[in-house]
């Protein structure tokens, strides 16, 4: 499986690898991506995680286009392993 997050050129943290460090750089340079992100996607516990999964996509790329000097989205693929490991699942 393949996620996404959006990110910015001038964080050179991967927010896959060092969410927690990617969040405090982001915070310190000002942009609050998380924040705008989740302005922008209008996600809700009364949907679907697929329709909330399509609105923070939908939300990333209207990000993107509308400062791509800034955002940038990067992906990621999970093999099923990881993902377990990721929910504190498996062995």
């Amino acid at each position: 499986m393949i996620e996404y997050a959006l990110t910015t050129y001038d964080n050179d943290i991967n927010p896959f690898d060092d969410f927690e460090g990617w969040f405090k750089q982001d915070l310190i340079l000002g942009h609050n991506t998380c924040g705008k992100l989740s302005d922008q996607s209008g996600t809700s516990v009364t949907v679907s995680d697929e329709i909330n999964n399509e609105r923070i996509r939908s939300a990333m790329e209207y990000l993107v286009s509308k400062n791509p000097t800034l955002y940038k989205i990067v992906s990621k693929e999970f093999n099923k392993e990881e993902q377990n490991q990721d929910r504190g699942e498996g062995s």
